[in-house]
């Protein structure tokens, strides 16, 4: 396409063009992820180095997401190369900036500065067919725009359409929600006893100046104040909330009329003469006259900060559970629901299923193991489901179904139910410890009591074998002993109201004093590594067992460069991928990958798989664990 632009043409609609844009409210408004996430797309998709979604307003383009030149955020309507999407429904392309008219010259985010050649941009149509801005890629080559990639930005700015209409029916539907609740609290404004009665903390604030005209005792609870803050301006009666930014918040909701609404909202407040941190539910909403100007801003609060704290240490319990769950000298794992999906299971109940990771997380207990009929089958977990009871099976006879055959087991078998708010069973804890060689001596000893001339040689090497178990007892002894501390730990921790979590750890730790009587073998956990990827900086946290998989001391200091330069080619670049992928798009993380081989090992395989964590409902790590498999190209 030829560079033929013309200087800036406004639309003679131009002013009802600009009132469409701003019914959006989008205008000034900070970045969004997800305006972000497709102007990333497109400098992807098209392999250039700039991507803006703009907004063409009377006089200025606002940028709304600007990927490649984020210290732009506002640029003159003037000289402008976004304002050519006016007047037309095309994608508009410029292949060589230079070349334009003169007075686009001076523009200094194309040409003077970041020495653009190539530009081309999608108008954003509304649905009443008002162009109200573009997206666009921009580079510092000239280049021709195919036929495909015009009809690939054209359904780019359609994506963009649908995010900004999504928007505005979300800011529609709060404000909705929020002006019912608002406008049930006018009604009673004049009320004062209503407001005092009022469930909530209510409070008003009058005259842009905010003094305080009136607040129920509930409010002022909340504030940590008395009624003699009645008559002060909020900024004096509460000194400590400046520069959190709500006294900005509450200036903007009266100088706009617009209401405004918080949810999960942490305030710093003075109470009782010690600096708490306190989390809200609240609205302000503007009170206005007869004539529309507002007077006063009413504050309906809910303060939700227990809830928030114990949300909180109930989720740092569940962490301490899992990593208890996954650090155990036995074999441990967490089954949920009546299906019994394997949530987590740590190596030690890998190796005494005789399957792996992949095998086993997220399935059923009913599909991995559909012909048990042993104390470790599916019928014992679904009693404990029904019963609500502990249930131990010391020294049970198993049998396993192995890809190598049937696979005799004795184990120590201890399930333990956990108790949701509502006191039902949600899930089962079962904690198993392999003892078959523990009972196999014992058991030979026993039979060797009654013919010892015949078979000293026997019997003395089974004390051999008896002494040596019992070092191993004693190693698993030490282990428990651990594990008993941080059970306890955590039951000094858990919220007086998580009464089923708290039931739950109890019963766990007397499952374990029981086992401690019999449990006498050792299982080494050195052969899976535990890590954690943070979503922002991608730094790696990796355990002990990570370490001795790439062949780093226990306590070295775990980093990306030592690890991949050690991952066969083309392995390295594809995890990194990966875990893009996996913070990016929420897909799951799994691989398996080679080691280079040294002077002294073969090359050696690794499985790594894992998810992302949440906090608050949003995502801050990517966890997951790393074990050794078998090399892929002996199984052909």
């Amino acid at each position: 396409m030829e560079n033929n632009l013309a200087p800036t043409n406004l639309s003679p609609d131009d002013k009802r063009r600009v009132e469409a844009l701003k019914r959006y409210q989008i205008l000034g408004t900070p970045p969004e992820q997800t305006f972000d996430n497709i102007a990333r797309l497109a400098t992807q998709i098209f392999d250039l180095p700039v991507s803006l979604i703009s907004f063409i307003d009377t006089e200025n383009v606002f940028l709304k997401s600007n990927v490649g030149v984020e210290e732009i955020r506002n640029s003159p309507r003037s000289n402008s190369i976004c304002t050519m999407a006016l007047g037309t429904d095309e994608v508009m392309v410029v292949e060589d900036i230079p070349n334009l008219s003169r007075h686009l010259m001076t523009d200094p985010l194309l040409v003077a500065e970041m020495g653009f050649k190539f530009h081309a941009g999608a108008p954003l149509i509304t649905h009443d067919g008002f162009t109200i801005g573009t997206i666009c890629v921009i580079g510092r080559e000239t280049r021709t725009f195919s036929e495909k990639e015009t009809t690939m930005l054209k359904g780019l700015a359609r994506i963009v359409m649908d995010e900004i209409e999504l928007r505005l029916r979300g800011i529609f539907d709060a404000e909705k929600r929020v002006m019912d609740a608002a406008r049930l609290a006018q009604l009673n404004f004049n009320n004062q006893s209503l407001i005092a009665k009022a469930p909530m903390a209510i409070g008003v604030l009058n005259g842009r100046s905010l003094v305080i005209e009136l607040a129920n005792p509930i409010i002022l609870e909340v504030w940590g104040k008395t009624d003699e803050v009645i008559g002060k301006t909020l900024k004096e009666a509460l000194p400590e909330i400046e520069g959190q930014g709500f006294l900005q918040i509450l200036d903007n909701v009266f100088t706009s009329g617009i209401p405004y609404y918080g949810k999960e909202i942490c305030v710093f407040l003075m109470r009782n003469g010690v600096m708490e941190d306190v989390y809200f539910n609240f609205v302000y909403q503007p009170l206005q006259d007869g004539d529309g100007n507002t007077t006063s801003i009413m504050i309906v609060a809910n303060e939700i900060t227990e809830e928030m704290h114990a949300r909180k240490a109930l989720q740092n319990s569940e962490k301490q559970l899992e990593n208890m769950v996954m650090n155990s000298a036995s074999g441990m794992a967490i089954f949920s629901g009546k299906e019994l999906i394997v949530e987590a299971a740590n190596q030690q109940m890998f190796d005494i299923w005789c399957k792996t990771g992949e095998q086993i997380l997220g399935r059923s207990l009913f599909d991995i193991f559909p012909d048990s009929v042993n104390p470790a089958s599916t019928s014992s977990l679904t009693l404990v489901l029904e019963t609500r009871e502990t249930a131990n099976f010391p020294e049970a006879e198993v049998t396993l179904q192995t890809t190598e055959g049937p696979k005799d087991l004795i184990l120590n078998i201890s399930y333990v139910p956990v108790f949701d708010d509502d006191g039902e069973v949600h899930q089962i804890i079962a904690s198993v410890s392999d003892i078959t060689n523990i009972v196999n001596a014992r058991r030979l000893l026993e039979r060797m009591e009654s013919d010892t001339q015949t078979n000293n040689e026997l019997l003395t090497k089974s004390i051999q074998e008896l002494t040596s178990a019992n070092k191993d007892m004693r190693i698993t002894h030490e282990d428990l002993v651990a594990t008993q501390n941080l059970l306890r730990d955590m039951l000094s921790k858990v919220p007086e109201n998580q009464t089923g979590l708290y039931h739950s750890l109890q019963k766990i730790e007397e499952s374990i004093q029981k086992a401690e009587d019999v449990l006498h073998s050792y299982v080494d956990t050195s052969t899976v590594g535990i890590w954690h990827v943070d979503v922002n900086t991608l730094n790696c946290v990796a355990s002990p067992g990570l370490n001795k998989l790439y062949g780093f001391p226990t306590d070295h200091q775990f980093d990306w460069q030592e690890a991949i330069a050690l991952i066969s080619d083309p392995y390295g670049d594809k995890i990194m991928q990966a875990i893009r992928n996996s913070i990016d798009k929420n897909e799951p993380f799994s691989l398996d990958f080679p080691l280079n081989a040294t002077e002294d090992h073969q090359q050696r395989w690794l499985r790594a798989f894992g998810k992302l964590d949440y906090v608050d409902g949003k995502a801050t790590q990517l966890s997951g664990v790393t074990i050794e498999i078998p090399n892929p190209g002996q199984n052909n």
